[in-house]
């Protein structure tokens, strides 16, 4: 590891969103359909938040923390693991609940156009609205990830 931050490479990088894909999708066939049998849509969009929202200020927290005791000599170059382990946790986390919420919008979606007069009509257009909005953000969310933490390394130099 550098000794500026993490120091990861482009691969190791590319292996972190991979594995948060991966996961994303084990998630939405296998567990998210039973979820949704057995919960409020709603509710289940609510929840999918609530890790994220707390993991979002401890990760960067957390990370330091474990950086700063390798600098003390108190894990003994130990650190890659923890490190790895950290990344990848957070990583799924992420990656699974925030990325569901695009099945539980969808969801959502449907039931309400359903219930409207001329359902049938309004529902294509309604999803084709959104899977057209949804395809914007899962284009342009990278390239704003990526120049925030160019921004981020930039200024902490």
């Amino acid at each position: 590891l550098a000794s500026d931050g993490e120091g990861w490479s482009t691969a190791q990088v590319g292996v972190t969103f991979l594995i948060g894909s991966f996961g994303l999708m084990i998630y939405s066939l296998l567990v998210f359909p039973r979820i949704a049998k057995k919960a409020p849509t709603i509710r289940i969009w609510i929840w999918s938040w609530v890790l994220p929202v707390i993991l979002f200020p401890v990760f960067p927290r957390l990370l330091t923390w474990l950086c700063a005791r390798n600098a003390r000599g108190e894990l003994a170059g130990r650190l890659g693991a923890p490190i790895a382990l950290l990344n990848y946790g957070a990583q799924l986390t992420v990656s699974i609940l925030l990325g569901s919420c695009f099945i539980t919008i969808q969801l959502l979606l449907n039931h309400y156009v359903s219930k409207l007069p001329n359902s049938s009509g309004q529902l294509a257009l309604a999803n084709s609205m959104l899977v057209s909005t949804q395809a914007l953000v899962r284009a342009i969310s990278p390239m704003v990830s990526g120049g925030l933490f160019t921004v981020g390394i930039h200024y902490e130099a």
